[in-house]
């Protein structure tokens, strides 16, 4: 990694015929994540994030994106450990997998699902920005008083990203 400390701890190989991709295993300690070593990454590549408690976690954890999921591995002893982890990951996470991976997706505007029919369908993908329409309740507020609005609705800047009339308006940070 060019950013971070995480260190390699196994790396596998590819053959020279450019149809393959090497398996990667990364390790990290969680005081030393950073929202580099979080970054998506495409291909067979984990990290091993390695803590001593639940705040730890909770630290490293505030590094990573929002996401569709969160998985947590665990034993079957482990319960009480394992409700500290949902309660840190359940405001972080659409859906929680126990021992288990979840498909590699995320809601990102450069992702798409591709390939026919319904896969490029954008009112039924989970895959992409329009995905997010499938967890929405449209409501329109035909000639509605300012004064009525919720708040991000309003003229005034909400501080918060949005669109008006399509066009992307990006508050900038102080």
């Amino acid at each position: 990694m060019s950013q971070g400390r995480a260190t390699v701890l196994a790396e596998g190989s590819t053959d020279d015929r450019g149809f393959s991709v090497a398996p990667s295993v990364l390790e990290i300690d969680a005081a030393d994540v950073t929202p580099a070593v979080t970054e998506e990454a495409f291909g067979p590549l984990v990290v091993v994030v390695r803590y001593d408690d639940v705040a730890g976690i909770a630290r490293a954890l505030d590094q990573v994106p929002h996401s569709l999921t969160a998985s947590i591995h665990a034993e079957a002893d482990e319960t009480e450990l394992v409700g500290a982890l949902v309660e840190e990951v359940r405001d972080r996470a659409g859906r929680i997998v126990f021992d288990g991976y979840p498909t590699g997706v995320r809601v990102a505007w450069a992702q798409h699902h591709g390939g026919p029919w319904p896969a490029t369908n954008t009112q039924h993908t989970s895959v992409g920005p329009t995905a997010i329409r499938r967890f929405l309740r449209p409501l329109a507020w035909q000639n509605a008083p300012e004064s009525v609005l919720p708040f991000e609705l309003r003229d005034a800047d909400p501080g918060i990203p949005r669109r008006i009339d399509g066009v992307l308006s990006v508050p900038s940070v102080a």
